[in-house]
């Protein structure tokens, strides 16, 4: 893998010194010694961004961030579905039509105080990304629509994206449902998307679109939050789906974790990160009415971007936005003809995928297009 600067931007970059160092509790022996570098480059910047607290806490309470009230109809929209099935490209396209919003790249790396340094230092450094992500070469910048989770993970809310800073310690599951955490880890994780929420919402008043694969987990959390929340959950192949994660963990551990002498199975992390989440949609999915939930195929999505969100507009009774046809153009003419990716699998991979996913294999109709034929599996 292609290798960066230890001051490139990381994860970790936007979390004040009380987060960092929480992160880094108990495990500070574990930092390799060829991620020294930023282990002392991330303390550096987030000492800064400990400075600079009082002063941005000071201007928010002027402004009342955090006791402004959100109607029903500024609930979010939630795209879910598992880790690489089509979050990414879908939160784009929805970016596309008028009335709708998503959080920037920087909002979710400095969520603290974007809104006083956003246009100054987006703009002063953006020479400091690189132009495509390094797991699927996607064009991305500061003003990109991005996770949420990043935002959350910044702010010290409880997370599955703090493994990757020690690929094999820990519990590596840990944060995905909300139920599962502590009384106060639940209290810090809600005010801090709440707070988050508030402050995209300060300036713009669009509803937001937020993708993030682990609210797929979430569903009952977000709606006693966000009453008015609809969801649209997306599937994708497994057999493209699983693989395509594991080559996601495997650049995120490798470029963004503070241990690089650890190599995790991620063919099993990825499998029991499926099966958490598609455990708690199921069991949360009633709690959604009709007209609060649409279910897509990646692969529909991708075959008929324009038909697919007509169709999720019309579900959603939004049939006053409109599909801006330029930027939709723009952002579908980036979409590289060798996309998506297809993975060679071996029998053994096919059969263990096979056996995680036969399920959804069947509920959304990938059971008769799966690449691992009955001659391949009838050991399984």
């Amino acid at each position: 893998m292609k290798s960066y600067p230890f001051w490139s931007p990381r994860l970790w970059m936007g979390m004040d010194l009380k987060a960092w160092l929480r992160l880094l509790d108990g495990n500070i022996l574990k930092v390799s010694a060829d991620r020294i570098g930023l282990l002392l480059a991330t303390t550096l910047v987030a000492l800064i961004h400990t400075l600079a607290s009082p002063f941005v806490s000071a201007w928010e309470r002027r402004q009342q961030i955090s006791s402004r009230m959100l109607t029903d109809d500024q609930s979010p929209l939630f795209i879910i579905g598992h880790s690489r099935s089509g979050t990414t490209l879908l939160h784009e396209l929805l970016c596309c039509v008028h009335g709708l919003r998503a959080p920037t790249t920087y909002q979710c790396f400095n969520p603290r105080h974007f809104l006083l340094t956003e246009r100054l230092v987006a703009r002063v450094f953006n020479w400091a990304l690189p132009k495509v992500r390094g797991f699927d070469n996607v064009e991305f910048g500061w003003s990109s629509p991005q996770e949420d989770e990043f935002a959350l993970l910044m702010m010290g809310a409880s997370s599955p994206y703090r493994r990757i800073a020690f690929p094999c310690s820990g519990d590596q599951l840990n944060g995905i449902d909300i139920t599962q955490l502590t009384l106060q880890q639940r209290l810090h994780w809600t005010e801090s998307l709440m707070l988050f929420v508030r402050r995209l919402m300060f300036n713009d008043s669009r509803r937001l679109v937020l993708k993030n694969p682990f609210h797929t987990a979430r569903i009952s959390t977000l709606l006693r939050l966000f009453p008015g929340a609809k969801f649209i959950f997306i599937t994708r192949n497994p057999f493209n789906m699983i693989p395509s994660a594991i080559k996601l963990w495997t650049y995120l551990d490798f470029f963004h974790g503070l241990s690089s002498s650890c190599m995790p199975n991620y063919m099993e992390y990825s499998l029991a990160l499926f099966a958490i989440i598609e455990t708690a949609y199921l069991r949360d999915k009633p709690l959604l009415a009709s007209n609060n939930l649409v279910e897509i195929r990646f692969e529909d999505l991708i075959a008929d971007p324009v038909r697919t969100l007509d169709s999720i507009i019309l579900a959603f009774g939004m049939q006053d936005l409109q599909i801006d046809k330029a930027a939709l153009q723009s952002t579908t003419s980036k979409i590289s003809p060798g996309f998506p990716d297809q993975y060679h699998l071996t029998i053994e991979e096919k059969q263990r995928i096979y056996l995680s996913t036969k399920e959804y294999c069947w509920r959304y109709g990938y059971a008769q297009d799966h690449p691992a034929r009955t001659d391949d599996l009838s050991t399984a």
